[in-house]
């Protein structure tokens, strides 16, 4: 592909600027190759398109999805309970991607932090709980407990398998964790973190109460701060990306809100000290749930920027990043899903760049279908 077949879509940041990949979505952009290419030929193929599309539209950075809640790792291991993804992840696109990036871009696996349903099954004593003492489930989680020791130990161990095999990569991302993806009160009730609980504060403090919710959102805290620890032990750097929830006047949910609510503490994990911050601020994600339409276009994106990093008090060393996506989330999870158009793709892409040290973008594949194939 030269130059000429590409967009405008170019990505100007004196900032940090990352693209994101989901590299099961990958299948449906490679094109087919010569005859007789083997399956490592076409994975390191693969990994050079998105690299060469990556540096051409001006990103200094992939994040990349390492693991699969459902599919497993996209990288070969034999980990203990680990699930590998027989096709790019049995055949190492990670260390594809690693490679063609060379110096020229970094690469940064994103890792749930307690959602993986090959643990899930064969753990059940891992899982997050009800309070009635059931498995705690949502639809497409597989949520385990943050407070269980041998979860913990399991998932520091996953951590360290990877950057054993990968010694090359750029950092860590911890993606998206939660205790409770509904709240406030359906998890975790997991007799490790009751116990913990209960040490802490006393018996006669109460379940569900102000104190508890604290607890349970420090259990996830910990949790990644385990992933910043091991990517510092290995001189590699750490991220952390999380959806801010809006009102529907565009104002956003105060931290304790969305603490108390779903377990995630945006200050204490930023205390943590990682190297970036990444939010969500997606307008088109708010519109969509019938909000006002008139106030969730893309200039919301700045005035939720502003007011997100003025919540924060973000440290100094500590980078803020705010995360954009091109999905109209209108047919989201569809096979016909849709990108936004291109006008309001610029626009926010421009605003967020304006009010954060740089940006996030998912995704690789909607980028290349939208705005880089002719």
């Amino acid at each position: 592909m030269d130059k000429s077949s590409h967009s405008n879509i170019v990505v100007n940041s004196p900032g940090y600027s990352a693209l994101r990949l989901d590299p099961g979505r990958l299948y449906n952009v490679v094109p087919e190759g010569a005859p007789g290419e083997t399956e490592v030929e076409k994975v390191a193929r693969a990994a050079r398109q998105v690299v060469d599309d990556a540096i051409r539209a001006g990103f200094k950075a992939i994040f990349v999805i390492a693991y699969s809640p459902v599919h497993g790792a996209y990288y070969p291991t034999s980990y203990e309970y680990s699930k590998m993804e027989q096709g790019y992840g049995r055949l190492g696109l990670l260390q594809s991607l690693i490679e063609a990036a060379g110096n020229d871009l970094e690469v940064i696996a994103s890792f749930h932090v307690n959602n993986f349903q090959s643990v899930y099954e064969q753990q059940p004593d891992w899982r997050e709980k009800r309070e009635n003492q059931t498995d705690y489930n949502y639809p497409e989680k597989f949520p385990l407990s943050p407070y269980h020791p041998a979860y913990r130990e399991w998932f520091k161990g996953l951590l360290v398998d990877f950057l054993t095999i990968h010694p090359q990569i750029d950092g860590l991302e911890a993606f998206e964790g939660y205790v409770d993806y509904e709240g406030p009160f359906h998890a975790d009730f997991n007799e490790a973190a009751t116990h913990d609980f209960q040490l802490k504060h006393g018996e006669a403090e109460p379940l569900k109460g102000a104190v508890w919710k604290k607890h349970r959102a420090q259990g996830l805290t910990e949790l990644h701060g385990i992933l910043f620890d091991v990517a510092k032990e290995k001189q590699k750097k750490s991220f952390v990306v999380q959806t801010w929830t809006a009102k529907p006047s565009g104002e956003l949910w105060s931290i304790n809100a969305i603490r108390d609510t779903f377990g995630f503490d945006f200050d204490e994990i930023t205390n943590l000290r990682p190297h970036a911050v990444a939010v969500q601020l997606i307008w088109q994600q708010w519109a969509h749930l019938n909000r006002p339409t008139e106030i969730f276009t893309p200039e919301w994106t700045e005035t939720a920027g502003r007011e997100a990093r003025a919540l924060l008090a973000i440290p100094e060393d500590v980078q803020y990043l705010i995360h954009v996506e091109l999905t109209d989330f209108a047919t989201e999870g569809n096979i016909n899903t849709r990108w936004i158009p291109v006008e309001e793709f610029q626009r926010a892409l421009e605003l967020a760049l304006s009010v954060a040290d740089g940006i996030t973008v998912y995704d690789y594949v909607f980028l290349r279908k939208a705005y880089l194939m002719t």
